[in-house]
């Protein structure tokens, strides 16, 4: 589908009622205008919220539990909690065998 507006002397264009229910956007939020292999696309820009749930769903679970688990705890505790655990003794064995 083809839309058009009007440019007006001081720059401006009122975007297609049609565009902004397609785009689903509202008075007073932001579009965002980016070119493209010569062509210009308009979107609907993204609110923090909508950011951060993106994010939140390409960190893996168990990433985010590892985060809960260190919440408040200083980098010197998990340093330590790491130098117990067994998997700083492989890889200590590993250095010491040359393997790392």
């Amino acid at each position: 589908m083809i839309y058009s507006a009007t440019l007006t002397k001081t720059g401006q264009i009122t975007i297609p009622k049609s565009v902004r229910e397609m785009l689903g956007v509202k008075p007073g939020q932001k579009v965002i205008f980016e070119q493209k292999r010569g062509a210009v696309t308009i979107e609907k820009s993204k609110t923090v919220e909508e950011i951060s749930a993106e994010i939140h769903a390409l960190v893996p679970d168990y990433v985010k539990e590892k985060a809960r688990k260190n919440a408040g705890k200083t980098t010197g505790q998990m340093r330590e909690e790491w130098l117990r655990s067994d998997g700083a003794k492989k890889y200590y064995e590993e250095r010491l065998r040359g393997t790392l």
